[in-house]
């Protein structure tokens, strides 16, 4: 009889790999554990459904779906964040915000470039609650000093902003569905003018750029469809780009727009304008001057003030990282609704170590009340370990018996102490939660019982700080 074999894209780990991988996940364990994050478990198989309200996109293609002994829908997690949200919608923690949530664990995903990884461990951490650029800095901050604590060098953090993209295109007053058809097309407006026609073409197959209305003309046109380029363009592009029209009605309105010789101008302008946006790439100072320079509108250009100021939060922490803008990053997750990004190795150009963003939309897109602004992010872990020095492992041990502290500016301005206080703690070894919602002392107080924290401390201008005890 013929012994199975293991699955393509599935690992077998002996001990010495399986020593790596702990001393990595206790080193950044710990590092989460220092920022105040507690410790989530979700279930590795959830409804389908939970996946698709909001992930969709590639993902969606990618996912282990299939239907169970009870006939329900389900599938092998592809990610974390989508279980971690329906978790706190189902009241799982306390009500009190900001929630703090890490996590570690394998995810399958079906690749087809890359067969051989198809089961990895995803690890990272949940900011729930917060929308501001201290969380978007904090975040950033924990997702690079993890790396740097696995001794993984040349890392650069690429961050991009997909909230500024469809500022962008709404201030072009493109449609929805137009939207979600330039934002999956990123890829081919980078590649010049040769990718550029492909998507307005595509755009004109799909009715994306002209008129709903029927011409009168009555004239023959010479024009003579090629229906296997148009399936062709129908193939490639999702049930979200294309709405609820078939087959046959989208054909119909391309050939009519043929005959007609519509100029599509007004959509075409966007589309033109969204490819010189997504083609600055490069240090902040000289992308961020880029993009002003091409007379966008108020609307956008407001979106773009709020990612500044969280480059200006994270330069706070003072970490050793290439930072590089780049407008036209794009990942494979539909839930992303502002600033976005990844950690590349060995530079840029690399190849990426994790990633996240921010999803402000997603807990009501499966099913919560009301909107829950949220940042979150999460390393590879497979692939950070292997290219780690894992000798080089740093980094204080948790301190059980430390008091966990809560740590909060006095004001805007004691920001930058406030934050000097929070790395002089966590090197000893302390939990230390930094509040970045500006709350008086009454409420942190009230938040600190709440998430079992035993000091509060508040730190001025000057870099005083004062301690209140909470039991």
């Amino acid at each position: 009889m013929k012994v199975p074999k293991r699955l393509r894209g599935m690992e077998d780990q002996t001990s010495t790999g399986a020593q790596a991988f702990s001393r990595a996940t206790r080193s950044l364990g710990d590092l989460l554990i220092s920022y105040g994050y507690n410790y989530i478990d979700t279930p590795i198989m959830e409804e389908t459904e939970l996946f698709l309200r909001k992930s969709g996109g590639e993902l969606a293609k990618r996912m282990y779906t299939f239907t169970d002994p009870g006939g329900r829908r389900v599938s092998l997690r592809p990610e974390f964040t989508s279980s971690i949200v329906r978790a706190c919608l189902d009241g799982l923690g306390s009500d009190v915000y900001p929630m703090r949530w890490w996590y570690a664990g394998p995810v399958f995903r079906y690749e087809m470039d890359n067969a051989n990884k198809r089961q990895f461990t995803q690890m990272g951490a949940e900011l729930l609650g917060v929308d501001n650029a201290s969380s978007d800095a904090e975040v950033m901050a924990m997702a690079v000093e993890g790396l740097s604590k696995l001794g993984v060098a040349q890392v650069a953090l690429v961050v991009g902003h997909i909230g500024f993209i469809l500022a962008v295109l709404k201030s072009q007053n493109v449609s929805e569905r137009g939207r979600i058809f330039l934002i999956n097309s990123i890829p081919e407006l980078q590649l010049g003018a040769s990718g550029l026609e492909e998507v307005k073409k595509r755009a004109e197959v799909l009715g994306l750029s002209g008129s709903d209305e029927r011409t009168d003309s009555s004239a023959q046109s010479d024009y003579e469809p090629d229906i296997e380029t148009m399936k062709n363009y129908i193939t490639r592009t999702t049930a979200a780009e294309r709405g609820v029209r078939g087959m046959e009605e989208i054909w119909d309105r391309f050939t009519r727009k043929q005959e007609s010789e519509s100029p599509f101008e007004k959509f075409n302008a966007a589309t033109e304008l969204l490819q010189r946006v997504v083609q600055i790439k490069g240090k902040k100072s000289n992308a961020l001057q880029a993009v002003k320079e091409l007379g966008l509108p108020k609307d956008p250009l407001k979106v773009l003030s709020r990612f500044e100021e969280s480059f200006e939060a994270f330069e706070q922490y003072g970490l050793d990282v290439d930072v590089v803008i780049d407008f036209g990053l794009v990942r494979g997750v539909a839930y992303y609704s502002d600033l976005i990004f990844d950690l590349m190795w060995p530079n840029a150009e690399g190849e990426s170590l994790g990633g996240g963003g921010r999803y402000n939309g997603l807990a009501q897109a499966i099913g919560g009340s009301e909107s829950i602004p949220a940042i979150g992010f999460a390393w590879s872990l497979d692939d950070a370990v292997l290219v780690s020095s894992d000798q080089t492992i740093t980094g204080e041990t948790i301190n059980s018996k430390a008091n966990n502290l809560l740590i909060r500016p006095l004001n805007e301005a004691a920001s930058g102490c406030a934050l000097q206080e929070v790395r002089k703690q966590r090197d000893v070894g302390k939990i230390v939660s930094f509040d970045m919602t500006g709350i008086s002392l009454e409420k942190a107080l009230a938040y600190a019982v709440s998430q079992g924290i035993d000091q509060v401390l508040t730190v001025d201008e000057n870099g005083l700080v004062i301690e209140e005890n909470v039991r």
